[in-house]
């Protein structure tokens, strides 16, 4: 599926099967969920037949500048055909990894809702990358809070004022 345009050029706007004016059948609960599930709809939990609707049309949703950062989540989607850029929050906890030492036992876990520095990063790239394609913007911001953390400060500073310059 096609998010690119040319720039200067209207958004590619593409047929789909989803109406405009749909409800968003998936509720986020109290509890940590998915956030695909709000942005992509899911398979109902009470009826394997149905699909529970999200807020882009169905399954367009597709992520980029994975997998690193994982609290938050960033991607390409449609909405009623027109393509628009997407930064969500990951609810729940997950587990940061090094990637060049996977058998490093130094792993630690991240909890969700929050800004550390590298999603800051992320969602500075994002930004970028979005505007740079003249992509519309959709943040769903549900975060609790910014994270130093214990590693220094010194690139905190720098991630956070890309994050915000934008």
């Amino acid at each position: 599926m096609c998010h690119q345009t040319c720039k200067g050029s209207p958004l590619p706007i593409l047929e789909t099967g989803d109406p405009i004016d749909r409800e968003v059948e998936f509720v986020p609960t109290k509890a940590p969920y998915d956030p695909r599930w709000m942005l992509n709809g899911r398979q109902n939990p009470d009826d394997k037949n149905c699909w529970q609707k999200g807020f882009f049309d169905h399954i367009s949703v597709h992520k980029i500048l994975q997998p690193w950062a994982q609290t938050v989540v960033t991607g390409r989607a449609r909405l009623g055909g027109i393509p628009v850029g997407v930064i969500c929050v990951e609810t729940r906890t997950v587990e940061m990894t090094i990637p060049a030492d996977p058998a490093n036992l130094d792993s630690e876990t991240k909890a969700g809702q929050v800004w550390f520095p590298d999603s800051a990063y992320k969602t500075a790239q994002a930004m970028k990358d979005f505007n740079g394609e003249e992509l519309p913007l959709m943040i769903f911001a549900k975060w609790r809070g910014f994270s130093l953390g214990m590693k220094g400060t010194e690139s905190v500073v720098d991630f956070v004022d890309q994050a915000l310059r934008l």
